[in-house]
């Protein structure tokens, strides 16, 4: 199992810039899962980090976040993408996944891949995320197993088996168990010869 998790505001924040397919398509088996609250030191606050972070208090948690404290980030990414005490900003929320990832805090990367598939904040980049997603799932296999449930199954995004399928498998290898066990229900169809 992977050390880092989501904070569920982010998920929910997600699926809230995912738009109503995700309000509106049946419930998920994964929502029983979804990423309880951290405990791992890996995502411990700075030093003298998030007590002042809290949701829709941006300037604290910008703080923080270029502190090194990873749940001020996954905050002020939740801020971005709901609109909490800033503009409601997809593109805020790719830059700050980008640059955390960039700066080698690869628990961030996953995420960013999402946003490189998906194209919100920024262009789509399909190719670059499907090399991100297979050189950083494993720092957060978790996260790679939710965003392979959601393109196996196309709520809230497009369907994309072979994408989902090439997710859910990087989480199986690194040890999240649920991915294993929706890789037997997923399979994507054979590509014809050709």
């Amino acid at each position: 199992m992977s050390a880092g998790r989501l904070a569920p505001a982010v998920l929910a924040a997600l699926s809230v810039a995912l738009g109503s397919a995700c309000r509106d398509a049946e419930p998920m088996r994964r929502t029983e899962h979804t990423r309880p609250a951290v405990t791992s030191s890996a995502l411990a606050p700075a030093p003298g980090g998030s007590a002042a972070c809290a949701p829709g208090l941006a300037a604290p948690c910008e703080r923080a976040c270029d502190a090194g404290d990873d749940r001020a980030c996954e905050l002020l990414t939740a801020m971005y993408l709901r609109g909490d005490g800033v503009p409601r900003s997809d593109a805020q929320a790719a830059a700050l996944n980008r640059r955390l990832c960039e700066q080698g805090r690869r628990y961030f990367c996953p995420t960013f891949a999402f946003v490189l598939a998906e194209g919100r904040g920024m262009p789509a980049d399909r190719a670059r995320a499907r090399e991100l997603f297979v050189a950083t799932c494993a720092a957060d296999a978790t996260a790679c197993s939710e965003y392979g449930h959601l393109y196996a199954t196309g709520t809230g995004v497009a369907r994309d088996l072979e994408l989902g399928h090439l997710l859910l498998d990087l989480a199986c290898r690194a040890g999240e168990a649920r991915a294993c066990d929706d890789l037997r229900h997923f399979t994507p169809a054979p590509t014809p010869p050709g």
